[in-house]
């Protein structure tokens, strides 16, 4: 697999971008760019990357919310989603990525109806929107799963690869963003297998992250620094090895840039470990 994660910071240029991307040791990451930054730019960086052997993983479409209430919104998202897929296609990206979407007034937050039919429905309708508007020839479509509104587990992301029934859609996998609950934290591990069993021949990109469970009267799940937390790191590494010795696996929602280091780190540690 290839370990990775983000440059945290402004743009500095292709190629001191792509230097620090090395010294973090980084062979996957998250394209830093769009296309405000003009193609001279975009193909120098990937030109770097490429000289480097470090994989663009996915083309990030976040901010973007196709089941916004407001249509024009809705309209604009939907829109700004495809030119994120474009840029995917144009790059050479593993896929680009969003969450489904919310009803909410904020595009990730939990609304009262993410589990519903209707709800499962108009995320079908958008995506095949957004993939037939690209037809995009060497990149996917995906939806990084969330706690709070489908995709929620394998199941729910099988159903939807079914409904949307594009050959372009694919998966996602983000665990900790299911282990939504005490069961699932306990048994994580059991829960990985599941997903990989069921996703994997679908899988294009991994975020690698931990999970805690506080100490409070509710149930409070807090991602957490990989190695800080309880899930089975190494049931994912496993796993992901036997997808491809290609898979991106990246490290995210790092603050700052030796903490990132500090992850793969911890991740090639591991990997030793399984390795014995």
């Amino acid at each position: 697999m290839r370990l990775g994660g983000s440059i945290v910071g402004p743009y500095p240029g292709a190629e001191a971008w792509t230097a620090m991307a090395k010294v973090c040791g980084f062979r996957a990451v998250t394209f830093p760019l769009d296309w405000d930054a003009g193609t001279g730019e975009i193909d120098r960086l990937v030109k770097e990357l490429k000289t480097a052997d470090i994989k663009i993983a996915e083309v990030g479409a976040w901010a973007n919310n196709p089941l916004a209430q407001d249509l024009s919104l809705k309209r604009k998202a939907i829109e700004n989603c495809k030119k994120k897929l474009e840029l995917a296609e144009y790059v050479g990206a593993c896929c680009c990525v969003n969450v489904a979407g919310s009803h909410a007034a904020q595009w990730d937050s939990p609304c009262t109806d993410g589990l519903s039919k209707a709800f499962f429905d108009e995320v079908v309708a958008a995506v095949q929107e957004i993939i037939d508007g690209v037809k995009p020839k060497r990149t996917f479509y995906t939806l990084e799963p969330m706690p709070f509104f489908i995709p929620d587990s394998p199941d729910s992301y099988l159903q939807l690869i079914h409904a949307v029934n594009r050959t372009e859609f694919a998966v996602h996998l983000d665990i900790v963003n299911m282990i939504n609950s005490p069961q699932r934290y306990y048994n994580n591990s059991a829960f990985i297998q599941e997903c990989f069993d069921k996703l994997g021949s679908y899988i294009k990109s991994i975020h690698i992250k931990d999970s805690i469970l506080r100490n409070t009267l509710t149930v409070h799940l807090d991602e957490c620094l990989v190695g800080s937390g309880a899930l089975d790191l190494a049931c994912v590494l496993r796993n992901s090895a036997q997808l491809s010795a290609d898979i991106p696996v990246l490290v995210e929602h790092i603050h700052n840039q030796e903490d990132y280091k500090y992850s793969i780190n911890v991740l090639h540690t591991i990997l030793k470990d399984i390795e014995r």
